[in-house]
């Protein structure tokens, strides 16, 4: 999860400097920070320390270490209850497109098998005993 931890932290970034909470300065720092962390995540240059409380902590750890102190600011503002339920979230939005698709193929795969059996007799129950 990730993916959606990093995308929500940057929108909450961008949202800190824009509301004037945080210096541009160190959004930016705190944005750059984030992507050089996605990317070595997903090259693997970057793995996740199973020793992290979660990964969350990892990512901020992570941050801090690579920025400064500037890392802390992210947190600002956004209890990590939010920032769970937004990677929720984000996590399901793009899991309902694939879960959608999965459904799609399987009414047609039973559809398919429907027609090919379509004369075949099939016995009823109903309440674990034939009709």
């Amino acid at each position: 999860m990730y993916p959606e931890d990093i995308a929500g932290s940057i929108a909450h970034a961008k949202m800190l400097a824009k509301q004037g909470i945080i210096p541009e300065e160190a959004s930016a720092k705190i944005i750059a920070g984030l992507e050089g962390i996605l990317a070595d995540l997903n090259s693997g240059k970057l793995e996740i320390d199973p020793a992290a409380e979660d990964i969350h902590m990892f990512i901020e750890e992570t941050l801090t270490d690579r920025i400064g102190q500037d890392g802390k600011m992210l947190h600002t503002a956004r209890s990590r209850n939010d920032q769970v339920a937004l990677d929720i979230r984000l996590y399901m939005r793009e899991e309902n497109g694939q879960i959608k698709q999965l459904l799609k193929d399987l009414v047609a795969a039973l559809c398919d098998q429907a027609e090919k059996y379509k004369a075949s007799l099939m016995p009823g129950y109903t309440h674990l005993q034939r009709a």
